[in-house]
């Protein structure tokens, strides 16, 4: 994937899919009891930043939009 951004910067990586859910810090009662609520999520890797981008200070990014195939939506149908 590539996406420009008005003031010049971009990003660009691979696109990949895994299933997720949310559990508790306990993994044993996780797979148990929450990963039958696990969904299909996918998402960027991103591989280059220019710009603005670049620059800034963050240490990571996650982004959900409320449309049709919302990981957060899908696991709440679900329960």
């Amino acid at each position: 994937f590539r996406q420009n951004y008005a003031e010049g910067s971009s990003i660009s990586g691979y696109e990949m899919e895994d299933i997720v859910w949310f559990g508790t810090d306990n993994e044993e009662e996780s797979m148990k009891i929450h990963m039958q609520y696990a969904v299909p999520l996918s998402f960027g890797c991103q591989t280059v930043e220019t710009g603005m981008i670049a620059r800034q200070f963050a240490d990571g990014i996650i982004g959900l939009v409320e449309h049709d195939g919302n990981a957060v939506l899908d696991m709440m149908h679900d329960a």
